[in-house]
């Protein structure tokens, strides 16, 4: 199978802000190769009918993509070859329903007045779990659908989101797939000298896998697991303690201590182990410090080993608790402290305040609205 990937969506940096760029279409030589083909070659197509015909409103509602993926389909017609579709519209539509709910009770959250912190936190973290639920649907459950009915229906050719082809590229041997040749398409953008966007042109390179797309799937693995569980990980035993990097919204940030204990109470002082958290596992070593501990930690797998590049995460908290400790944390490079994360975090012994969350158990009210109060 002769695969591609494309990039149909595209945020520029225009005055250090994004915003989505307008039309860029496909790389002509995709084009050219598509009516080169011989009659009747059957393409798979990573998008499904619904989506180009503008019923549905969910992952690709703007325009400029539904054009993007309408060029690409009116080339396989004109040149009378078999169109498969890849996507079924009801992921599409669980992805805008949970983007929705996850918007609307941050509109909420605003909009209440003198509110406490507890309630803060519990809306913040109901928004969160459904903005989980929304990227774990996309990247994974419909995801694993595409390349399952790839894997089903063998098309000579499959056009996917670079998402999608990322990933087959990667695993296509476990599908029982076979990938021939993959080529992928790069966007080059025009601006003027103030930085307003002019235009764009994407051409094909040949691209060769690493290992991002498996990391970014298991990032959010991981956060979604944290929203439905509050764990991060699916050890069977728990954690010896539990932190997180955002106390503010704490399932955001969870990460889970195993250490090497030397002591009967849970304390990390004089302590070496690995922390587990979205962005992968690290391993830590910890130093005393008047009634508190500095803690390195250093990626050795995940996402966090290829954003960081090998530098060091410094933590620095005082004791508030037996094993309970809070603190900053901030990158290291080379001594010298980085903005690449920095913030506050909280370790303890358990999340047992946290109520575990799972969006696709929500109940709406008749009027289409979500019901808090099954959060309580």
């Amino acid at each position: 199978m002769q695969l591609y990937g494309v990039e149909h969506y595209h945020e520029i940096e225009v005055h250090e802000k994004f915003r989505q760029a307008p039309y860029v279409p496909p790389p002509n030589d995709l084009i050219e190769q598509i009516e080169s083909l011989p009659y009747g070659t059957s393409i798979g197509l990573g998008v499904c009918s619904e989506q180009l015909n503008g019923i549905s409103v969910g992952v690709i509602s703007n325009q400029a993509t539904r054009n993007y993926w309408n060029t690409i389909y009116d080339a396989c017609l004109s040149s009378n070859h078999e169109v498969i579709f890849m996507d079924d519209v009801e992921y599409d539509q669980q992805i805008s329903k949970f983007l929705s709910v996850s918007s609307s009770v941050e509109e909420y959250n605003h909009g209440i007045p003198d509110k406490s912190d507890q309630v803060t936190r519990r809306l913040k973290e109901i928004s969160h779990a459904f903005l989980a639920a929304a990227q774990y649907t996309r990247r994974i459950i419909r995801q694993d659908n595409i390349v399952e009915t790839l894997a089903y229906t063998s098309p000579d050719v499959a056009i996917l989101d670079v998402d999608e082809s990322d990933y087959l590229s990667a695993t296509a041997d476990t599908f029982g797939i076979e990938v021939d040749d993959y080529l992928r398409s790069k966007t080059d953008f025009f601006t003027d000298d103030e930085g307003n966007f002019l235009g764009g042109i994407q051409t094909l390179e040949e691209y060769y896998y690493l290992n991002d797309s498996l990391h970014t799937r298991e990032t959010i693995s991981r956060l979604y697991r944290a929203v439905k569980e509050g764990r991060v990980t699916e050890h069977s035993i728990p954690p010896q303690l539990i932190g997180t990097t955002t106390p503010y919204c704490p399932p955001k940030g969870f990460f889970e201590v195993r250490y090497f204990p030397n002591a009967e109470q849970p304390t990390l002082l004089g302590e070496e182990g690995f922390i587990y958290d979205a962005l992968g596992d690290a391993k830590f070593s910890v130093k005393d410090r008047d009634n508190g501990l500095i803690f390195i930690k250093s990626y050795i797998s995940g996402l966090g080993s290829l954003v960081l590049n090998g530098q060091d995460i410094i933590y620095i908290g005082e004791q508030t608790a037996p094993g309970t400790y809070s603190g900053q944390f901030a990158s290291l490079g080379d001594g010298v402290e980085l903005a690449l994360t920095e913030g506050n975090f909280h370790i303890k012994p358990s999340y047992d305040d946290y109520k575990p969350i799972n969006p696709e158990e929500i109940v709406l009210n008749q009027n289409g609205i979500l019901d808090l109060t099954q959060f309580d």
